[in-house]
């Protein structure tokens, strides 16, 4: 669906017919490369959106998105795509009031008549401060206070950032929901045919190798050095390899990206360890079905959709001793020290010992359990701020 941008356009066709539209509930996804992460945010959300009977009745659901971006959410029913060619925010509030949207989720501020359901992904800003810089510590604290006083609705993704929440700006804020999302990843994985994954696997040189996946970006919290570290431990005694993926960058923290591409230069050495750089999500998918298990050692998260992938995958997982992965892991998950390498070494190589088998078919009836859930807790969200 384009979005017919000249107001004269508007004007005519509102003078000429009647059009009744249903309330809407928009969703803005409109972004880049840089920011893929948030556009498959929203996807997850929308897919959760989009299977609840009761918003469907009521309203409309639509994503607001740009040409690099649309071809992300062409697989989702009920679901109407808004593409604008700059994705601006102009053009955003015109869609806001051309469709009719009753609510724009996340936002931090009201439209009109449209309002304001906000998300909160994390609050690492407050809780790791030393890796930011104190502008952009300022910055979200002030558009989070702008919740509070104006009091809208607010999503967050876990428990443990509820906690974080109450600690950091207020313990007295009532229409605060906790949502667990999923990842939505089923159509890339029905998609994904035997020669395409041969493909793959060849390109990147992993057809027919054991390897441990770590599929993160290269920001500090991530954590890669206890990996690294770990991997120098044992690396003269293992047959598996170490596959990494992410683009190699930090701008807060350019000392430990050096450190970091150190690390690398001397374990790649062995050509047991390497980085395949940023992949687009099919491929990620593929690298993630093929491996052994994975390592997520992040020493922060929101509710991480690394985990929610390797959960549909029905993958084994080590994974960082930290509250939110307490509340996120599921009995394929374990637990180490992020602190402690040689606990994680001494964990890889009891993995490795192991056969770990998939049920992935399992992992997606999970998924669509945990959507349900997610969408009946937003539709109650919508009745309780009519």
């Amino acid at each position: 669906m384009r979005f017919p941008f000249s107001p004269l356009f508007c004007r005519c066709r509102i003078g000429m017919v009647t059009i009744m539209r249903k309330p809407g509930i928009i969703i803005y996804a409109a972004g880049s490369s840089e920011w893929i992460g948030g556009i498959y945010y929203a996807k997850n959300i929308l897919y959760q959106l989009s299977i609840n009977k009761i918003i469907n009745k009521n309203y409309s659901i639509y994503v607001f998105t740009n040409q690099i971006c649309k071809d992300v959410f062409t697989n989702l029913k009920n679901v109407k795509v808004i593409v604008s060619k700059s994705g601006s925010k102009l053009d955003f509030m015109k869609a806001i009031f051309f469709y009719n949207i009753r609510y724009r989720y996340p936002g931090f501020k009201n439209i009109g008549l449209c309002k304001a359901i906000s998300w909160i992904p994390d609050f690492q800003q407050e809780c790791m401060s030393d890796m930011f810089p104190e502008k952009e510590i300022e910055e979200k604290r002030l558009e989070r206070q702008q919740i509070v006083i104006h009091n809208y609705p607010l999503i967050l993704s876990s428990n443990d950032s509820l906690n974080q929440f109450r600690k950091y700006y207020s313990i007295e804020k009532q229409n605060v929901y906790v949502m667990h999302f999923v990842s939505y990843i089923e159509p890339e994985i029905r998609k994904i045919s035997s020669s395409y994954e041969s493909e793959v696997l060849l390109g990147c040189k992993l057809k027919n190798k054991k390897y441990i996946y770590i599929a993160n970006q290269f920001w500090k919290h991530k954590n890669h050095i206890v990996v690294l570290e770990a991997i120098r431990q044992i690396i003269d005694f293992t047959e598996f390899l170490f596959v990494f993926s992410g683009k190699m960058s930090d701008y807060r923290n350019p000392d430990y990206i050096k450190k970091i591409e150190s690390l690398f230069d001397e374990l790649g050495a062995t050509g047991k360890v390497y980085n395949l750089g940023f992949l687009d999500r099919t491929k990620q998918l593929v690298i993630m079905k093929n491996c052994e298990f994975l390592i997520q050692p992040s020493l922060f998260e929101g509710w991480g959709t690394v985990v929610e992938d390797a959960k549909i995958l029905d993958k084994t997982v080590l994974l960082s001793d930290i509250p939110v992965h307490r509340e996120q892991k599921n009995e394929k998950c374990i637990l180490f020290d992020p602190f402690d390498a040689l606990a994680l070494a001494k964990l890889i190589c009891e993995e490795e010992k192991k056969q770990h088998f998939s049920d992935i078919e399992k992992g997606i009836a999970n998924m669509k359990k945990s959507a349900l859930k997610y969408s009946e807790q937003f539709a109650k969200l919508l009745e309780e701020e009519q």
